[in-house]
């Protein structure tokens, strides 16, 4: 048996092994029956793991097959493997800690070793090599922030915010805080510094679960209080995150969850901000990238899309398209620069090669609709360059051209 770093529970079954340096570490082994688990249905396992792939090789035995293989390399949706909870388990590289050696640590190696670019700071008396470091998503990077930081704290202490975020796998659009957010009791006022960001909001009326000798709060708690804090667009990405049923468990929580807690706290900062970005949340939005475009179309006067639109293509391929105007008959692919590079989707192909496939997958579609957009993830930051590219390719909007400087979305 071994116990998890994260929760502080006996997990059956682990493998262990030696990391570099002296500490031992536990990386827990899924089960068949886990790996059951995770692929609930064809449908689903198939919109969100096998959309270039044609419908009719996938069976839900082979998904669930495929699924186990990327659990267990820890490349869903390029973070670590969730846990049995749902929480994202802390990314498995390299760290030298202080408190870990036997032999003191060289101050000055630890300053050229920074000063050159080798070796980042994490916390304090923890290191993490560049190279590693540069492997992982922010989201992962602060997973393991929040892991170090808290290991070393006196007392428990509630983590939440963004800290909470990144122990469920909520990813959040914008750059993640360099302090780790806890909140406390409202008597004891909020200072901050060091590593911590401390949150005077009170304890008793937030939703909270075990997180070893620490308490973290509930992802529909967590997204709650990022909504109340954040800008709208960032709120509903976050809100987004939580309530996306493409995870390998299933979505953290629920909108009526959700609903369900902001109307019963005390009245509290916020409430109408929060209230406004659950309104516009949806289940189906895979990152926060594809969040960010479809509130921005609506706010450029395009019509109302629906998310992953599935099509069987006369080929047998089944497609699923980011964004789709059914009035308009309008198909919008949205991609990121990792669908040709990253070998979560490369698959072994050269990029040349994926490319020729996507190219030949958009010539089928577009003979099965009426209009065909293709923009990057990075568009939605230039509300012009997205507008520009649906009416030119043929999707009417109700708004005229927005001017630069011009703030489309409040």
């Amino acid at each position: 048996m071994g116990r998890s770093s994260a929760t502080g529970r006996v997990v059956h079954g682990a493998k262990k092994f030696t990391a570099p340096g002296p500490r031992r570490r536990w990386m827990p082994r899924a089960s068949a029956a886990e790996i059951g688990i995770r692929c609930r249905n064809r449908r689903s396992a198939g919109r969100f793991l096998q959309r270039d792939r044609a419908c009719s090789a996938s069976s839900p035995e082979r998904m669930a097959a495929r699924l186990s293989t990327r659990l267990l390399r820890g490349t869903w949706r390029g973070t670590s493997v969730p846990d049995s909870r749902g929480m994202l388990n802390v990314p498995d590289v390299p760290v030298l800690r202080r408190r870990d050696r036997l032999d003191p640590l060289d101050d000055r190696r630890v300053r050229r070793e920074l000063a050159a670019g080798r070796w980042t700071r994490v916390a304090p008396g923890v290191f993490v090599p560049m190279a590693a470091w540069r492997g992982l998503n922010p989201l992962q990077r602060h997973r393991l922030r929040v892991e170090e930081v808290t290991s070393r704290l006196p007392s428990s202490v509630v983590i939440s915010h963004f800290a909470a975020a990144a122990v469920w796998g909520i990813d959040v659009l914008g750059s993640w805080p360099a302090l780790v957010d806890v909140t406390i009791d409202r008597a004891s006022g909020g200072r901050s510094g060091g590593t911590l960001q401390r949150h005077a909001l009170g304890v008793a009326h937030r939703r909270r679960v075990p997180f070893g000798r620490h308490e973290v709060t509930t992802p529909a708690q967590t997204v709650l209080d990022l909504a109340r804090m954040l800008p709208y667009v960032r709120a509903v990405s976050a809100i987004d995150q939580a309530l996306w049923i493409g995870r390998p468990r299933g979505p953290l929580a629920t909108a009526a969850e959700i609903s369900d807690i902001l109307e019963r706290t005390p009245v509290a900062r916020g409430g109408r901000r929060a209230r406004r970005a659950l309104a516009a949340s949806a289940t189906l939005s895979a990152n926060v990238r594809e969040t960010h475009m479809r509130l921005l179309v609506v706010a450029l006067g395009f019509p109302i899309p629906r998310l992953q639109e599935r099509r069987t293509l006369p080929s047998g391929r089944c497609v699923f398209g980011d964004l789709y105007f059914p009035d308009a008959d309008h198909w919008l692919e949205i991609d990121g620069r990792g669908k040709y590079t990253s070998p979560e989707y490369t698959r072994g192909r050269t990029p040349a090669a994926v490319v020729i496939d996507e190219k030949n997958r958009e010539n089928e579609i577009r003979r099965e609709v009426r209009g065909f957009s293709r923009l990057e993830a990075t568009d939605a930051d230039h509300p012009q360059r997205v507008y520009d590219v649906l009416t030119a390719d043929g999707l009417r909007s109700s708004k005229p051209r927005p001017r630069a400087g011009d703030s489309v979305l409040r």
